[in-house]
């Protein structure tokens, strides 16, 4: 029987653009991205909250985030939804909220589609969930609408590689913020292997109590 050591990382970010930034871009907390109609430039949109469940069953890890955005303007918007996964991740499923009770599943298509189904979507009046592959870890989804002075709920899942060496396997979760806090965040997960005892841990956050 092997560890499991869990380790969650945050990060400051200093600036959107490292968002896009191919050598470091930011992982594990997607950003949504609006244009100020006064001055003409992005604005990312507050996180009001960040659930993250991690099923990790070695050699791999399942990250299901559900994560929503709040909109503190008076109008509809329109947005980009910016995820960047880690190393050696692939989507497995991703989804929006167009209202409480509805929910959109979407689709993974190629770049050079991507705009086109897009606006064939808005022009027939429904709401897309389509999301667009901008580089090799690196995933983009343009978001509308969100609704003015309230939240726009996102879903993505992802599988990736637990991280082995010879004392056992590692998970990390970065989280990369330079935002208001997260009104409300949680963070849960269970493991799926035989584990000795105590032997998983959070190298980060030593204080997290683990239940068998």
């Amino acid at each position: 029987m092997r560890g499991i050591r869990l380790v969650v990382c945050v990060v400051v970010v200093l600036s959107w653009s490292s968002v896009f930034a191919a050598d470091e871009p930011s992982q594990g907390l997607g950003q949504l991205v609006v244009t100020d109609a006064q001055a003409g430039s992005p604005v990312r949109l507050n996180v009001a909250a960040y659930h993250a469940h991690v099923v990790m069953q070695p050699p791999v890890a399942l990250v299901q985030i559900d994560q929503s955005f709040y909109n503190p303007y008076p109008r509809q918007e329109e947005g980009t939804f910016v995820f960047s996964l880690p190393t050696g991740a692939s989507v497995s499923r991703f989804a929006m909220y167009v209202s409480p009770g509805n929910l959109v599943e979407g689709e993974l298509i190629e770049r050079s589609r991507a705009a086109r189904v897009y606006q064939t979507i808005v022009d027939r009046q429904r709401d897309p969930a389509i999301l667009e592959q901008i580089g090799d870890n690196l995933f983009k989804m343009r978001v509308f609408p969100i609704p003015a002075r309230n939240v726009k709920r996102i879903l993505l899942d992802y599988t990736v590689p637990l991280e082995a060496d010879g004392e056992g396997n590692a998970f990390r979760l970065p989280l990369f913020s330079d935002l208001e806090p997260i009104w409300d965040f949680r963070l849960s997960g269970v493991i799926r292997a035989a584990v000795r005892p105590g032997g998983v841990g959070c190298l980060s956050h030593p204080e997290i109590e683990f239940k068998q």
